[in-house]
Formats: C-alpha cells, sequence, structure tokens
C-alpha cells in the first residue's frame, strides 16, 4: 500500500482522491462510438446556447491556442495571461501590463480577442509563487496555491492566514499580489469507498475501486492501461472472475500520480476509445499543458459521478503530493454540479480540438476536501506526464 498527499495511502484510498477506471474494450464490444459533433453538443447544453454558436465558440478557443504561445514568445516580460469567458458574453480576454492593444494586435485581429491591462506580468506571478509554495513547504505549513490570471493574484490557502503572513513577511512585501485564504482542509482523503454493485471496471481486494484512463505503450511496446498512482496496487478486471491485472510500474510522487498494468489474457484487446457510460469516444490526440487556456472545457468519465464537464481555473495548482509539491489542472463546474469523488480516481480527462476530434488531457487525480471552497471540483494530471514515465498514448488515426 502507497501513501497520499501526507498521509499513509490506507487512509488514502479511502479518499478525496477519486478513484478512476475507464474501459476494456473487448471484441464483442459495438457500443456506439461518438464523434466531435457530440462534444460541440455537450457544451451547447452546458451553456445554453445553439449548436451552431457552441461551434463558434470552440473554434475561436481553439485558434487561441495559437495566440496563446505567441504571445507568451513575443512579450515575456509584459504578457499577463490569457482566459476564455463563456458568461455573460463570449470573449476571449489577453492582458498586458503594458500597451496592451497594440501588443495584442501584433498577433491577432479577431474581435473575439480582447486587450486589457494587468499590474502584474504572468512571469512575476508566476516566480513570486514559485518561491511561496517553497516557502511554505519548508515552514511545514500546508497549503494548497494557484495563479489567478482574472484578477492578477497568487492565491494560497492555509488553515492559519497570521501564521502564514508571519513566515512569508518579506515575500509578501516584495509581492502584495499574494492572497492568503483560509480554509479548513485541502485535497485529501476522507472515508474509504467500498464497490457495492456490478459495472464498476477495476477493483482492489479490499472492495475499494478505480476507473481506468487511457490505453497506452511502454517503451518497449508493452501494452498497459494506466489508473491513478494513488489506486491500490493490486487491481482486478471487473468480470466474474475478477482477473488480476499485473502492475507494471508507478509514479505516485509530486506531480505524479500515475500506474499502468498490463493484461493477462488474449480476451481483452488495447483500444484508442475512452468510455463514457454506454457511448465510447475514440481519442483522436492530447494536448499538453503548454497548450491549454483558463476557460477551457473538459469532460471526464469515472464510475462513482460519470460523465461532468466544466472549466479549467487554474493550470498550476500546487498542493504537496507524498511530501513532495504537485502541480496539477483545476477545473470547475460553473453550474455547481460535483465532478468527481471516490471511485473515479484515474479516469479520463478529453476535451475537443479541431482538425483532431476528442483529444486527451489528462487522468483523474483527486478533488477538495468536504469544507473547501473547491469540494466540487476536479484536479486532473495533465497528458505530458504520460510521455514523462515512457508511456505513449494509443491514438486513433
Amino acid at each position: 500500500m502507497k501513501t497520499r498527499m501526507v498521509i499513509n495511502k490506507a487512509a488514502m484510498l479511502a479518499a478525496i482522491f477519486s478513484l478512476t477506471f475507464s474501459f476494456v474494450a473487448s471484441a464483442a464490444d459495438h457500443r456506439p462510438v461518438r464523434g466531435p459533433v457530440d462534444f460541440t453538443l455537450e457544451y451547447a447544453k452546458y451553456y445554453k446556447i445553439t449548436p451552431q454558436e457552441a461551434k463558434r465558440r470552440m473554434a475561436a478557443s481553439e485558434e487561441s491556442r495559437k495566440v496563446q504561445s505567441a504571445l507568451r514568445e513575443k512579450f515575456p516580460d509584459t504578457f499577463a495571461g490569457l482566459h476564455i469567458e463563456h458568461r455573460p458574453t463570449f470573449r476571449i480576454v489577453a492582458k498586458f501590463t503594458r500597451d496592451a492593444e497594440a501588443s495584442l494586435r501584433q498577433v491577432s485581429k479577431s474581435e473575439v480577442l480582447v486587450a486589457e491591462q494587468a499590474p502584474y506580468s504572468l512571469h512575476a506571478l508566476h516566480a513570486a509563487k514559485n518561491v511561496l509554495d517553497e516557502d511554505l513547504r519548508a515552514s511545514g505549513i500546508e497549503f494548497i496555491s494557484s495563479t489567478d490570471i482574472r484578477s492578477g493574484k497568487v492565491l494560497a490557502y492555509v488553515r492559519d492566514v497570521g501564521q502564514a503572513q508571519e513566515r512569508t513577511t518579506s515575500l509578501k512585501s516584495a509581492a502584495p499580489f499574494i492572497e492568503f485564504r483560509e480554509t479548513p482542509d485541502f485535497v485529501k482523503p476522507t472515508a474509504p469507498y467500498a464497490a457495492r454493485h456490478g459495472g464498476y471496471k477495476v477493483m482492489a481486494g479490499n472492495g475499494q475501486y478505480c476507473t481506468t484512463g487511457f490505453n497506452a505503450k511502454t517503451a518497449d511496446g508493452t501494452p498497459v492501461v494506466t489508473t491513478a498512482g494513488h489506486c491500490d496496487d493490486v487491481q482486478r478486471a471487473w468480470n466474474s472472475a475478477g482477473t488480476v491485472l499485473p502492475m507494471v510500474n508507478q509514479a505516485n510522487k509530486g506531480s505524479l500520480d500515475i500506474q499502468w498494468h498490463r493484461y493477462p489474457s488474449s480476451i481483452y484487446y488495447l483500444s484508442s476509445r475512452v468510455e463514457a457510460g454506454t457511448l465510447l469516444y475514440d481519442v483522436r490526440g492530447l494536448v499538453t499543458l503548454a497548450n491549454m487556456q483558463i476557460g477551457d472545457h473538459v469532460c471526464k468519465y469515472g464510475h462513482t459521478t460519470y460523465m461532468t464537464c466544466g472549466d479549467i481555473v487554474s493550470l498550476d495548482f500546487t498542493a504537496p503530493h507524498e511530501n513532495e509539491l504537485g502541480h496539477f489542472v483545476q477545473v470547475r463546474n460553473e453550474n455547481g454540479d460535483t465532478m468527481n469523488r471516490e471511485g473515479d480516481s484515474g479516469g479520463p480527462v478529453w476535451g475537443y480540438a479541431a482538425g483532431a476530434g476528442h483529444t486527451a488531457w489528462g487522468t483523474v487525480h483527486g478533488r477538495g476536501a468536504d469544507g473547501t471552497p473547491f469540494v466540487k471540483d476536479l484536479f486532473f494530471m495533465p497528458s505530458d506526464r504520460f510521455a514523462q514515465v515512457g508511456l505513449t498514448l494509443l491514438l486513433t488515426k
């Protein structure tokens, strides 16, 4: 048994780190396969707009990825971040510390993109946040932090604001945009969750279960299926025999929360699709953290809360994981729905990319503890980290 966050994994599996497993297809699987149009319809329903308007917005969001990349490179000292606003009016906002309009129009003439002035650059926010994270970790203060480019602040949640301010006085003086907020808890485990009925794809011997993420191959070509690293080492396929899926390896520390298992029998085949209830989705590419944007719309699937969708609110959410600083992506459902719970960990997170269709964005890591302002949020490990541990995702050609 491994440990999760700053406590041992026996408590961990109990955790708030949603345990999830995606789909093991068999040759007899004839469920309908959904295409890119379905993601557009989901987005349209989420925001109560027409499919035509949803398609327009998604095309604009996809184009702004190139703009964001260009602005980071062209204006490293003045670019203050880019984010998508879906309500009350759809627009994409690029911020700068000076010459906002002129800077943006050097890269894009799109009327959907608007320029705004900001007091601090993205570089300044990130630099201060990195120092703050290390200072709090070294002081033994429990915390979580993120950069809020909408407000131009670095937010840090702690139990005792006064204590945190005292330990970081000099930094706070040099970086007045750091704001401490009180929280009763963090991203931590609660109580164990046991499988009680059929339909869950993978479970541990103690009855707790997770969701698979994506099928992949190791560097030597071994076909494997992924789940969260904080899940139990021993996982069984959800079938009448409870077939053990031998674990190949794992990485469960800092920014990594993944383990991968091989299938012991030829009755399974590896597919580039993911499951969302009775539907299957072809995965045709992946989106890396560098290409994600604040406001991007993504969905996840897990065997507790099933398919849920929301918008990215932070690309650099930081919290200690196994005594090392971990960086994850934070997603929130703007309609107030719970994004994930115990039993969803490891499940697939996907989105849409023009010219590709459904794309892999990452796998479920966890959610906020009860009583916190982010209890309904999803935190996921971005897809870049598959390559970091030597895995290549299977994709539909």
